[in-house]
């Protein structure tokens, strides 16, 4: 029994689950039914590794500008497995189940470096492994894939600098963070995260360095992207550009969610409808054959509407964070989605509240406030599915709290057990 729930049979389960989802079940008996029909490749990741490996730079086809909202993490992954021909399929779906593999492991690893038993770590490993919605996004090219092994990596060179001290685990903390941020723009709120958790570790001596030295090479792992972009936006845009596009959709949303409408992904259209009228305004004509989304002065434009009506009313776009991350959760999708989603979710976080309030130390402040930190966040900003892609790459570290909870219940019932009345017979 304990050899067939150990780590590699949780890392091989992992793996085989998500290439028998892509290759058999998905297309025999989910194709026709499937919100994205057979289609495997969206999101452009596919098209700017295709071009990179072409020698066109990094844009979505020979004729376009510069990608400047898409930055490069996942589609430097996605080069390694190139799809060409017949086989696009196979080696980019091949390549997702690894890393699911690997980000079972890693998550196993993480809950070790940081205390948790056994037992409970196998538990977050396994709940990786098979969590359904991961299995799903295997079969389509989107950086999640990567952001939910390179979560627990990061954590996991965080933790072993917490236990041995030595700077080689802080540049590698560094390395991930800034390695999370290049496949997610989003994921720049992981490095105040990490660096919270490291204030807040006990026993650690020169903080205030090892924290800088954290800092420091995550800048310098992003800074030649910040200043590709800039070169080529002829302005300071950081990561990627978007911000103000998905800000603005999200403000219809809003809207739509707050009339009391589910919001679904019927309302994209609308969404989209909603910033080309804001667009006509300052001039700009959407229906023109060379109108392009991705264009720097549009996006300079969108960025500075977004940043207006936040300065005018920070209050109210703090509240839609708060409120608006319950709501998508619910009304994200349909009904039945919603309910099978926050079934499979209550468990893990009435484990994790338990572990926390049990076992509460300073060390778990970090992750807590990453997990709630990005997953607010992409509710304010993003009017994109929050349980089906964005808070994905969390749930290593929702299985990472769930199993301090189940190390608690098991303190709990060794404690209560009552002493054993076997004594043996001496002899």
């Amino acid at each position: 029994m304990q050899r067939a729930l150990s780590t590699p049979s949780a890392v091989a389960v992992a793996i085989l689950a998500r290439w028998l989802f892509c290759f058999l079940i998905f297309p025999t008996f989910l194709t026709e039914v499937g919100t994205v029909g057979d289609q495997y490749y969206f999101d452009s990741y596919r098209e700017l590794a295709a071009q990179v490996v072409a020698g066109n730079g990094y844009r979505v086809s020979p004729e376009a500008i510069p990608c400047l909202h898409r930055p490069p993490g996942y589609v430097a992954v996605l080069m390694l497995a190139f799809p060409s021909g017949d086989s696009a399929y196979l080696w980019a779906q091949l390549l997702n189940g690894l890393l699911g593999g690997l980000a079972t492991w890693l998550t196993i690893v993480m809950c070790r470096s940081w205390g948790v038993s056994r037992g409970a770590a196998l538990f977050a490993g396994w709940g990786v492994a098979l969590w359904p919605f991961l299995i799903w996004e295997t079969k389509v090219t989107v950086p999640e894939n990567l952001l939910v092994a390179l979560l627990p990596a990061t954590f996991v060179a965080l933790g072993r600098w917490r236990a041995t001290g030595a700077v080689g685990w802080l540049m590698a903390t560094g390395l991930l963070a800034g390695a999370a941020t290049l496949t997610h723009a989003l994921y720049q709120l992981l490095l105040p995260g990490l660096l919270v958790t490291m204030l807040c570790l006990q026993d650690q001596r020169r903080r205030g360095l090892a924290m800088l030295v954290v800092a420091a090479v995550t800048c310098v792992v992003v800074a030649p992207w910040v200043m590709r972009n800039m070169r080529v936006a002829e302005q300071p845009i950081g990561v990627a550009t978007g911000f103000g596009l998905h800000y603005l959709r999200g403000l219809h949303s809003w809207g739509v969610l707050a009339s009391g409408e589910p919001y679904l992904r019927d309302h994209d259209p609308d969404s989209a409808a909603f910033v080309d009228d804001i667009l006509r305004t300052a001039g700009f004509d959407p229906s023109d054959d060379n109108f392009v989304r991705s264009d720097p002065k549009i996006n300079r434009f969108l960025d500075a509407q977004a940043w207006s009506d936040i300065r005018a009313r920070p209050d109210r776009v703090l509240l839609r964070a708060v409120i608006r991350s319950p709501v998508l959760w619910i009304h994200q999708q349909t009904a039945a989605r919603s309910l099978a989603t926050a079934a499979m979710l209550l468990p893990f976080v009435v484990l994790s509240v338990y572990g926390l309030v049990r076992h509460w130390q300073l060390d778990y402040v970090g992750p807590l406030l990453t997990f709630l930190g990005l997953t607010m966040a992409a509710a304010a900003i993003y009017p994109e599915a929050i349980p089906m892609r964005y808070a994905l790459p969390l749930l290593p570290l929702l299985m990472f709290f769930s199993a301090h909870g189940v190390d608690g219940l098991r303190q709990r019932m060794i404690r209560r057990a009552p002493p054993s009345t076997f004594q043996l017979d001496s002899v």
